[in-house]
């Protein structure tokens, strides 16, 4: 009796905490880059406490900037660079969990994007979600774009 009533009040915590043992996923594509857009990717975390951004614009232009250092980096991407970024963000199809885990990564970079497009896309991602989110070659490109300006 002591078992059932037990397993009864447990069931109904997890339905009232919306558990569900399988999560959908919802797909959507990024805004589509036309006009004037600009990306910015913020990195803060990890081990050491970082802090930093890039923004980039749709003329191919830069900023990177170390809060850490106090340090700020323009530049503008190469026509082949460019032209790899804007690939990458027309064919990246940002896939999010119903319910992402939270607190999964002591140590892991956190990553916020906000693209200005035909609309406005904002999502926050960290090194466990990024894989699995869709977006994972924009942040290999935007961090690779952040580390050479840094060196």
């Amino acid at each position: 009796m002591l078992r059932t009533i037990f397993l009864s009040v447990l069931a109904t915590a997890l339905l009232v905490s919306g558990y569900a043992p399988s999560q959908k996923t919802i797909t959507s594509t990024l805004p589509v880059l036309e006009d004037e857009w600009t990306i910015k990717m913020t990195q803060s975390g990890g081990i050491m406490g970082v802090m930093r951004s890039v923004e980039v614009y749709s003329d191919g232009g830069y900023v990177i900037t170390d809060d850490r250092s106090k340090q700020t980096f323009t530049g503008k991407l190469s026509e082949e660079e460019f032209a790899k970024f804007k690939e990458i963000v027309a064919s990246s199809k940002y896939a999010s969990m119903d319910k992402p885990g939270t607190g999964r990564c002591a140590d892991c970079f956190v990553y916020d994007f906000e693209i200005q497009g035909s609309s406005k896309f904002i999502v926050p991602l960290d090194d466990v979600s990024s894989p699995d989110s869709g977006l994972e070659t924009l942040v290999i490109f935007l961090r690779e774009l952040i580390d050479s300006a840094l060196q």
